[in-house]
């Protein structure tokens, strides 16, 4: 993955296991890599402050849905090359909830506390899970 790299699409993995990077997050790194340097000009911006900034974050999204399929984010096409319309489609008041799942040896999941958090991730999403 060549850089600068957009905060969304930055590797981010621990010692424990630094797996290579997954087909679709090198087809999100290529559509926002095909972009982002457009656009940043568009907004006579360098390329690193366009992909810190909403625009930037927009991009980065509309990238990964494309990669997953899309569906899974509702980004507007004009929200990666105008800051208002990043700043409105942003600008929710709700709380964001990050909610991750790891691989879990399957031993493990028979635990009394890892049946709570597998409740719970079946509570979120129970046609996935």
């Amino acid at each position: 993955m060549g850089a600068p790299l957009a905060p969304l699409l930055a590797p981010l993995r621990t010692d424990e296991y630094a797996a290579p990077p997954s087909p679709r997050e090198l087809e999100a790194v290529a559509r926002l890599g095909e972009r982002s340097p457009r656009a940043a000009a568009r907004l006579t911006w360098t390329l690193p402050r366009y992909l810190r900034d909403r625009c930037g974050t927009a991009a980065s999204l509309r990238a990964i849905d494309a990669a997953a399929g899309g569906g899974f984010y509702d980004v507007p096409p004009e929200a990666e090359h105008d800051p208002a319309a990043a700043e409105a489609t942003f600008a929710g008041r709700g709380p964001v909830i990050d909610v991750q799942t790891h691989y879990v040896a399957h031993g493990r999941t028979r635990t009394r506390g890892m049946q709570g958090v597998l409740g719970f991730i079946r509570d979120v999403d129970p046609a996935r899970f």
